[in-house]
């Protein structure tokens, strides 16, 4: 028979709400990051087009590398959210 992993609803519940709420700010990087080009080739920003080609290259890296991050850190949490099964084995 299939050992199905069991896990604990509170922490697992948890893991996805801290990786949901990780993704949006990840994303939120990523459209500041556009914003900045946007707002420098059309003239509202004072900044210089290649500075806000610069700055969008820096926030797209952030934004990918938090997204990174994230994905690892929802594996860690759902390992940590397995329960121990040892105990209710006969």
């Amino acid at each position: 028979m299939k050992d199905k992993k069991r896990y604990n609803a509170a922490k697992k519940s948890t893991a996805f709400t801290r990786f949901s709420m990780r993704v949006l700010i990840a994303a939120y990087i990523l459209y500041m990051a556009v914003k900045l080009v946007l707002n420098s080739a059309s003239g509202v920003s004072s900044m210089p087009l290649w500075l806000g080609w610069v700055f969008c290259g820096v926030f797209a890296l952030l934004g990918a590398f938090f997204f990174v991050y994230s994905l690892r850190r929802l594996k860690d949490d759902i390992q940590a959210a397995v329960e121990d099964s040892e105990d209710e084995q006969p």
